[in-house]
C-alpha cells in the first residue's frame, strides 16, 4: 500500500510540477551564479590589473636609461625597493627574454616562456597573464598553491625596445573573493532549492485542487455515487475555473438526461405493459372459459386486436424516435412542396374528422417549398392534426393553414378543442407526457405523437410554439425555414463549426 502510494506519488502531476520549478530555478540560479561571479570577476581583476599597469611603467620607464648603459646593480637596487614596497616581485629581461635582473636574484641569466613577455618583446605595448604556482612552506604545513598575475611593459630607449619589465603580484586575494562569493551563493542555492521545494509543493496542491475535485467527481460518477458540483470561488476566471464550470455544466446536463433516460425507460415499460397486460388477460379468460360463446369470443378478439394495433403503434413511434435521434440516418432532405403534403395528410384524416362531427377548414399556400424529408413532413402534419381532432369534442372545428412570410413557412393547426392546463404546457413535447392519462389512452394515444413532431421539426431547423386555454381550445404554430434559406442556414452552421 506505501508503495503504491509512493508510486502513485511519483507519476503524479504534482510530482512533475515540483521537478519542472526545480528544473527551471536550477538553470535560473546557476545562470545568475555565473553571470555575478564573471561581472564581479571582471570587475576585481580589470581594477588590479590597471593598477599593476601603472605600477609596471613606471618601473620600466626609470630603468630605461640603466639598462640601456648596462648598470644592473642600479637597476637591482630599485626593483628590489619598489618590489618590496609594493609586495610584488619584479624582473628585468633583455630583448631575448632572458632575465638580466631578478629582485629575487633566483632566476637571473633564465629565459622566460610566457606568452605575454613575447606579446611585449614582439611589439606589444602592454600585455598580462595568470598563473598558477606551489609555494613550499615546511614539512608541517606542506606546499600552498596561489594565483600570480604576469604585467609585462616594454623597456624603450631612445626609440628603441631593448628589453621588458615583469611585474609579479598576488591576485590569490581576488581568487580567494571569487571562491567564497561562489561557495556563499551555492549555499543560497541550495538553501533557495529547499524553500521552491516546500513553496512548489504548496502552489501545485493549491493549483492542483480543483483537478483533484474533478478526478474525485468522475470517480464518483463512474462509481454510480452521487456526485456533488465542484466548488468555483467567485470572480475567479481561470482556466481551471472554467473547467471545473464545463464540468458542472456537464454534471447537470448528464443527471437531466439520465433522469429523462430513467423516466423514460419506466414510461415505456409502463406502456408496453399494458397492452400485453390486457391481452394477457383477455386470452386467459378465453381458455379458461368452460363454454364457447361466439358473441363473448369475438368482442375478446376484437378486444386484443385493438392492444396489438396500440403496440404496434408504440414500437413504431419508438423505433421512429431511436432513428431521429441518430439524426443522419433518419432523413432524406429534398425540396418539398410542403403545401402537398398537406392536402394529402388532411385527405387520409377527412373520414377520422367526420366520423366525431368535426369540420377541417384548411387555407394552404402550395408554393412553400422547403427543404427537408417528405415521409417525415408528412408525419408531423399527421400527428398535429390528429392530435387536434382526439381532443376536440364532437361537433368541434379544426382549421388549418399554411402561409410564407419573409424567409420561413408556417404551418397553424388550431382547435377549439379541451385545451391544455398552463403549467402542462411546458411539457407537452416530453416522451409519454400525458395533460390526462386516462383520457389520452381512451383517445388511443402513445404518448409520442407531439415528441415526435417536436424533433421533427427540430431537425429541419425549425421552431414550434404552443398557445392555450383550457376549455377554449389550442394553437400549434410550427416555423420551417424556406429551400433557399434553409440552405443559407446550413452553410452559416457548417461555418460556426469549422
Amino acid at each position: 500500500m506505501m508503495r503504491s502510494k509512493v508510486l502513485s506519488f511519483f507519476s503524479s502531476i504534482r510530482f512533475r510540477f515540483i521537478v519542472a520549478y526545480m528544473v527551471i530555478m536550477t538553470v535560473l540560479l546557476a545562470f545568475f551564479n555565473v553571470s555575478i561571479t564573471n561581472m564581479v570577476e571582471r570587475t576585481l581583476i580589470t581594477r588590479r590589473v590597471n593598477e599593476l599597469r601603472v605600477q609596471t611603467e613606471t618601473v620600466s620607464a626609470n630603468i630605461a636609461s640603466d639598462f640601456a648603459d648596462y648598470n644592473a646593480e642600479e637597476i637591482y637596487d630599485y626593483v628590489s625597493a619598489f618590489g618590496a614596497e609594493q609586495n610584488a616581485r619584479v624582473l628585468v629581461a633583455d630583448s631575448r627574454g632572458v632575465v638580466q635582473v631578478d629582485a629575487f636574484a633566483t632566476i637571473n641569466g633564465t629565459k622566460l616562456w610566457q606568452d605575454e613577455v613575447a606579446d611585449v618583446l614582439e611589439g606589444g605595448d602592454f600585455s598580462y597573464g595568470f598563473h598558477r604556482e606551489t609555494i613550499h612552506r615546511n614539512t608541517k604545513t606542506g606546499s600552498q598553491q596561489r594565483w600570480l598575475v604576469y604585467c609585462v611593459s616594454p623597456v624603450i630607449y631612445n626609440g628603441e625596445r631593448i628589453g621588458a619589465v615583469v611585474y609579479s603580484s598576488s591576485v590569490q586575494d581576488v581568487v580567494d573573493i571569487l571562491s567564497n562569493m561562489s561557495r556563499s551563493m551555492q549555499v543560497n542555492a541550495v538553501g533557495v532549492g529547499l524553500m521552491v521545494i516546500i513553496s512548489s509543493f504548496f502552489v501545485a496542491t493549491f493549483m492542483l485542487n480543483p483537478i483533484e475535485s474533478l478526478t474525485r467527481q468522475i470517480e464518483a460518477m463512474s462509481n454510480e455515487r452521487v456526485v456533488h458540483p465542484v466548488a468555483i470561488e467567485a470572480g475567479d476566471h481561470s482556466e481551471l475555473t472554467t473547467l471545473a464550470a464545463a464540468f458542472n455544466n456537464m454534471t447537470v446536463k448528464l443527471e437531466t438526461t439520465e433522469k429523462a433516460r430513467n423516466e423514460f425507460v419506466s414510461n415505456a415499460s409502463h406502456e408496453l405493459k399494458t397492452p400485453l397486460t390486457s391481452m394477457k388477460v383477455l386470452t386467459e379468460s378465453l381458455l379458461h372459459s368452460e363454454h364457447f360463446d361466439e358473441g363473448l369470443t369475438r368482442e375478446f378478439l376484437s378486444d386484443i386486436n385493438f392492444e396489438i394495433d396500440r403496440l404496434t403503434a408504440l414500437v413504431t413511434d419508438l423505433l421512429l424516435l431511436t432513428q431521429m435521434d441518430k439524426q443522419s440516418t433518419a432523413f432524406v432532405f429534398e425540396d418539398v412542396n410542403l403545401g402537398d403534403v398537406m392536402e394529402r395528410a388532411l385527405k387520409n384524416l377527412v373520414m377520422l374528422a367526420k366520423s366525431k362531427e368535426i369540420t377541417i377548414d384548411a387555407a394552404i399556400n402550395n408554393e412553400c417549398i422547403v427543404r427537408g424529408d417528405n415521409m417525415r413532413l408528412y408525419q408531423m402534419v399527421t400527428n398535429l392534426t390528429d392530435n387536434a381532432i382526439k381532443y376536440t369534442p364532437e361537433g368541434g372545428h379544426i382549421r388549418v393553414s399554411l402561409d410564407a412570410f419573409e424567409d420561413a413557412a408556417y404551418l397553424r393547426v388550431q382547435d377549439n378543442g379541451i385545451g391544455i392546463p398552463k403549467e402542462d404546457i411546458d411539457h407537452i413535447f416530453d416522451r409519454f407526457y400525458r395533460v390526462d392519462r386516462a383520457r389520452a389512452r381512451d383517445a388511443g394515444g402513445t404518448g409520442l405523437g407531439l415528441s415526435i413532431v417536436y424533433q421533427i421539426v427540430e431537425l429541419h431547423g425549425g421552431t414550434i410554439e404552443v398557445q392555450s386555454e383550457e376549455g377554449r381550445g389550442t394553437l400549434f404554430t410550427v416555423r420551417l425555414p424556406l429551400a433557399l434559406d434553409y440552405d443559407e442556414l446550413q452553410d452559416e452552421q457548417n461555418g460556426e463549426e469549422q
